[in-house]
């Protein structure tokens, strides 16, 4: 038997400033799937509609028409309560400038997406420490965010991602402020996420990830649409 998709996604739609004169189509009749343990690049010129598509897949924004079923759950019209949960306990986000408090510790940083919660502070700080030491970043747990290296924030920021076990983690432009280095560095942490059972999907417009062996599909948008989509 055959598995469910992990997202599933329908004549999705975004319309921006809808019956206005500044009406603008951002994505039109998109329709595709994506699997658990998929690694995904999303790919297309600038305006394409990528930053667009993640926001919607990782229920920051809603649809204008058309659904996003996860785990077979329709969670298009869901009210903000239930979206912002399965944000906070589902989906993993590392954002091109990276959205770290940079006044605040890098500690600060990563336990911040679980807060408020339930869960005892003392789990959530012994949580962030295991993934600050498993990020290299044990020693840094007190320091300041702007004092970092841009490759120190970047694995912040991935550790923030995962603070709540995430299914899924998207990536917007991750190596856009990033030498070759730091971006081969950061596909190494991909892979070993993939390789925990992690699905990915990455925005991207560079060549050394969407051509990376990690990846396992790719999906091209240009003017909102599906332009193609193909193995690597």
């Amino acid at each position: 038997m055959a598995m469910s998709p992990l997202l599933r996604i329908e004549q999705l739609s975004k319309v921006y400033n809808r019956y206005r004169p500044d009406e603008m189509m951002a994505l039109k009749d998109l329709s595709f799937q994506i699997s658990s343990g998929d690694v995904v690049a999303l790919t297309g010129p600038s305006g394409s509609g990528k930053t667009t598509m993640l926001s919607l897949l990782g229920c920051l924004s809603r649809p204008t028409t058309g659904s996003i079923h996860f785990k077979e759950r329709n969670i298009s019209r869901l009210p903000e309560r239930f979206l912002a949960h399965i944000r906070r306990e589902s989906f993993g986000f590392v954002f091109q400038h990276y959205n770290l408090l940079r006044d605040c510790s890098v500690l600060e940083n990563v336990m911040l997406p679980l807060y408020p919660s339930d869960q005892p502070w003392r789990e959530i700080k012994q949580a962030a420490v295991q993934l600050l030491e498993r990020f290299d970043l044990a020693g840094m747990q007190r320091k300041k965010v702007k004092l970092l290296s841009g490759g120190e924030q970047q694995r912040v920021a991935i550790a923030r991602a995962l603070i709540a076990d995430p299914d899924v983690v998207i990536a917007d432009e991750p190596t856009a402020h990033l030498d070759r280095d730091l971006s081969e560095d950061l596909l190494d942490i991909l892979a070993g996420l993939n390789d925990v059972g992690k699905t990915i999907i990455i925005a991207t417009h560079d060549p050394l990830i969407y051509n990376a062996g990690l990846i396992k599909r790719r999906i091209n948008l240009r003017h909102g649409q599906l332009d193609e989509e193909s193995a690597p």
